[in-house]
């Protein structure tokens, strides 16, 4: 299935993707140039779990509403943080699929 959403999380107040350090606005740039809708949800830094899966957990429930039930991660080769992931996703009724997983990251 070909992307219909780019879905991302931004600390507040800074607006970065926690995880890389990546300007809101460069995500934003992205999702255009792919011609893709952006969701974005704010977290606080630093952010508890419970915080985290909650915010997780209401923006699943947005995005079913909108008929969306599959998550694409960038995930290249963490076990525990997919398991994770796959865990939290399972909860939500969602499906974690990992196009990249495995992939050599001198290629890509």
């Amino acid at each position: 299935h070909a992307p219909t959403l780019l879905f991302t999380t931004l600390t507040a107040p800074e607006g970065r993707v926690s995880m890389h350090d990546v300007r809101g606005d460069l995500i934003r740039a992205q999702a255009d140039a792919l011609g893709l809708e952006l969701m974005t949800v704010t977290i606080p830094w630093p952010c508890p779990n419970a915080v985290y899966e909650a915010t997780m957990r209401d923006a699943c429930g947005v995005l079913k509403a909108k008929g969306i039930r599959t998550f694409a991660f960038g995930d290249l080769f963490l076990e525990d943080i997919r398991a994770y992931r796959e865990a939290r996703m399972r909860e939500a009724g969602m499906e974690a699929v990992y196009p990249l997983w495995g992939r050599d990251t001198r290629v890509l």
